[in-house]
């Protein structure tokens, strides 16, 4: 099973800092088992997203929990690619 969540807010570094505590949250509160998914449809990825998307990963690696990225556009497929991202995060579609 797997908790589907979608940006929102600002994409800058103060709404990373604000979704990262939002999605914080929500792992507290669910079963170990169950995966993360970050639903990036329509976001511009930014090197603000890009801490925020690492940052994230970390914490999920940590908990032992699956982190996946989805929905990802062609334009920021060449940004998670050119920033080596794309190597690290486990990107569905």
């Amino acid at each position: 099973m797997a908790k589907v969540v979608m940006r929102e807010g600002e994409n800058d570094f103060v709404g990373g800092l604000v979704f990262h505590k939002r999605v914080k949250s929500m792992m507290e509160e669910l079963p170990s088992s169950e995966e993360i998914v970050i639903d990036l449809n329509n976001l511009y990825i930014d090197s603000s997203l890009i801490g925020t998307l690492l940052a994230l990963h970390t914490s999920c690696r940590k908990a032992g929990r699956a982190f996946k990225v989805k929905n990802v556009s062609e334009q920021s497929m060449k940004v998670l690619k050119l920033s080596g991202i794309d190597a690290v995060l486990d990107i569905v579609n």
